[in-house]
């Protein structure tokens, strides 16, 4: 049975995505299984447009997060990017809701925005067909088992993005990751994305699930990395929206050129291996009723020094593999072996870095 998912005003205005089926139901590898099958159908005034297409059960249940976060805050862009066609929805400080639609022929030289406008009160049912075609097509499989052609084999990605996706998709999992090597790969596919003949909605599109996609699909996210290289990870998707020239896009949102300027700044660092052996030892004897803190501290073994007293770790996939409570962001004092106090940061389930304390001295070790 069919799922609908329709944003529709007054009269017979309406934007539909009909989910019919898995295209590959019985395949074991994640990224044929969670492919879809839909049907865009279209109508403003007396125009009409119906597209075949396929979106993943990653997308929709992403397309569903975002939408409800925007109706209970009234902030954010949801967007289900998905070749030929892409629909954004934003809100206004009225609580006004815009809905969006673009989508382009077989050419790609031709391409049509069909926009709606309607308050709040018309995206709950909206929200509940979105929930029940998550609950018909959840995503199955496991992202971080799944190997990059494993997710992105049938995704029928353009050939010059391929390359690049597959270089940032490496970097990011690698630990420790090679910010040098990631910084060309950014810099390679923003080279590509500026060219006259990728400035299309279907290599738009395919860039913005792509990144969409590092919280499910990816093996890693990217939040072991650099503020600034997280940054400039976060804008892609805004910087895209606004090449697509939807109104959705955030009003700060940078151009792709200038997104290439921040690229080129991105500083390289080097990260070194860490013996977290101490922490363990102490949290053990202090936190004995942290019984989750151990097992997140024996994973700090790369380690980056950012200044006499502040040390910083990648920590892999953190807690994820560690099992039991989930610790919330903040921090936790132990009191340092050598006197003083020493925090923990505990960020994203992971233990994200250390600050040690200042009467150490420039000369002292961490462990006693």
């Amino acid at each position: 049975m069919a799922r609908v998912i329709e944003f529709k005003v007054h009269g017979r205005a309406f934007v539909r995505i009909d989910l019919l089926k898995r295209v590959y139901p019985k395949s074991k590898s994640p990224g044929h299984v969670n492919l879809l099958e839909a049907v865009l159908e279209v109508v403003v005034g007396e125009f009409r447009m119906e597209i075949e297409s396929h979106v993943t059960a990653q997308e929709i249940g992403r397309f569903h997060t975002r939408l409800t976060h925007l109706y209970d805050v009234l902030e954010g862009q949801p967007l289900l990017c998905v070749q030929p066609y892409g629909i954004a929805v934003s809100v206004d400080d009225l609580g006004h809701i815009l809905v969006e639609c673009r989508t382009v022929d077989a050419s790609e030289e031709n391409s049509v925005i069909a926009r709606l406008l309607m308050d709040q009160t018309y995206l709950p049912p909206v929200i509940r067909q979105l929930s029940e075609a998550v609950s018909k097509f959840p995503a199955k499989g496991c992202a971080s088992e799944a190997s990059f052609n494993d997710v992105y084999e049938k995704q029928n990605m353009r050939p010059n993005l391929r390359k690049w996706f597959y270089r940032i998709y490496r970097e990011v999992a690698r630990r420790p990751t090679n910010l040098e090597y990631l910084r060309v790969a950014l810099k390679g596919l923003l080279t590509v994305l500026r060219t006259p003949e990728a400035q299309t909605l279907s290599h738009y599109g395919q860039a913005i699930a792509f990144f969409q996609g590092h919280t499910d699909l990816w093996e890693s996210d990217w939040t072991h990395l650099p503020e600034e290289y997280q940054g400039v990870f976060a804008d892609f998707e805004n910087a895209l929206m606004r090449e697509m020239e939807l109104r959705a896009a955030p009003e700060q949102a940078p151009s792709l050129d200038e997104l290439m300027e921040r690229v080129r700044k991105l500083r390289t660092v080097d990260w070194e291996p860490y013996d977290p052996h101490w922490l363990v030892q102490i949290a053990r004897e202090q936190l004995p009723e942290e019984r989750w803190l151990p097992a997140a501290l024996s994973i700090c073994t790369i380690c980056q020094r950012k200044s006499e007293t502040r040390v910083e770790f990648i920590n892999g996939s953190g807690l994820k593999k560690t099992g039991g409570t989930q610790p919330p962001n903040g921090n936790l004092i132990l009191s340092h072996p050598s006197g003083g106090e020493l925090r923990l940061d505990v960020r994203n389930k992971t233990i994200s870095g250390i600050e040690l304390p200042t009467v150490l001295g420039a000369s002292s070790q961490e462990s006693p």
